[in-house]
């Protein structure tokens, strides 16, 4: 059955970015991907090797002490997203920016991502209370698993 649509319409899956040129999508899809893989990195450098001495740096204002991978901006980041955000559940992010980069390169899965970001916006905030809780009900004494977001709302 053929689709009842106007001439020159695109499907529904594309209707994002159409007026921009192809090159400056395809340099704002890449740095996406980029930032979302430097995120990554930076995320999980702060988990599993230099949260404590990252703060520290943070607090110190001192650039050569930073302990993460991603240097002093990724312990900036990775401090900004977890210890003052959400918690370890931001590990989503950068796997959202990265699909987003590539979507905005392919000019393609529009629908997936709009489904996909009220899944991230309901996650978060969920995610990070529900480990509050269990911080404060446990008596644990770290800050990350819930971010600064998680334990201020059960509190």
């Amino acid at each position: 059955m053929k689709e009842n649509r106007p001439k020159g319409n695109k499907p529904k899956d594309s209707y994002v970015p159409n007026n921009l040129p192809l090159k400056i999508r395809k340099i704002v899809g890449l740095f996406l991907m980029l930032l979302s893989l430097f995120l990554l990195v930076a995320l999980l450098s702060h988990i599993f090797f230099s949260g404590i001495e990252d703060q520290s740096a943070i607090e110190a204002n001192s650039e050569q002490t930073a302990e993460n991978k991603g240097g002093y901006l990724g312990a900036l980041l990775a401090s900004l997203f977890i210890t003052k955000g959400f918690g370890y559940i931001s590990l989503i992010l950068p796997f959202y920016f990265f699909l987003l980069g590539y979507a905005l390169m392919e000019n393609k899965f529009w629908g997936l991502l709009s489904k996909l970001l009220s899944y991230v916006v309901f996650i978060l905030p969920w995610f990070s209370t529900c480990m509050g809780f269990f911080i404060i009900l446990f008596n644990i004494p770290a800050i990350d698993p819930a971010g600064y977001v998680g334990l201020t709302l059960n509190e």
